[in-house]
């Protein structure tokens, strides 16, 4: 029973670090293409 436990948390930390990652990727894209808008 504990290990599963365990396993579970694992997989939320995993997808949680994903979603950090992917709202990481997104404020730097739009930051590049707010910045490449005003330099153009």
């Amino acid at each position: 029973m504990k290990v599963r436990n365990e396993n579970r948390r694992q997989t939320m930390k995993k997808k949680q670090k994903f979603v950090v990652y992917l709202m990481l990727g997104s404020m730097l894209v739009t930051t590049l293409l707010t910045g490449l808008s005003i330099w153009m």
